[in-house]
């Protein structure tokens, strides 16, 4: 597997607090930009037209699906994270195919 990259774009596909703010300053202070979806989740397909636009490099989610199409959509997709339990709403075989890591992480803030 490749490791993931050291710089690009980073989507948050939504988010179950008020804003981005931890989010933002985790992933600008590694350098990368955050592009931020929905606060409530959102559906596949908008998951899948958010990659298409920004091709991010990593993909954090809560509940957003995040499908075999996107997962494919983005040449320089390296890592996929759930910010909560289970990844249930991830294409996990979809992206072991592309050699993309696929981990979790129970969010608190």
């Amino acid at each position: 597997m490749k490791p993931p990259s050291r710089s690009g774009t980073v989507l948050l596909t939504d988010h179950a607090w008020p804003d981005d703010s931890v989010e933002r300053s985790v992933v600008e202070s590694a350098g990368h930009a955050l592009v931020t979806g929905p606060a409530e989740p959102a559906s596949a397909e908008v998951v899948e037209e958010l990659v298409a636009e920004h091709r991010p490099a990593g993909i954090l989610t809560c509940w957003a699906p995040v499908s075999a199409t996107a997962i494919g959509t983005s040449p320089d997709l390296r890592i996929v994270a759930r910010l909560g339990v289970g990844l249930d709403n991830i294409a996990v075989d979809a992206a072991t195919e592309r050699g993309v890591w696929v981990g979790g992480a129970a969010a608190q803030r």
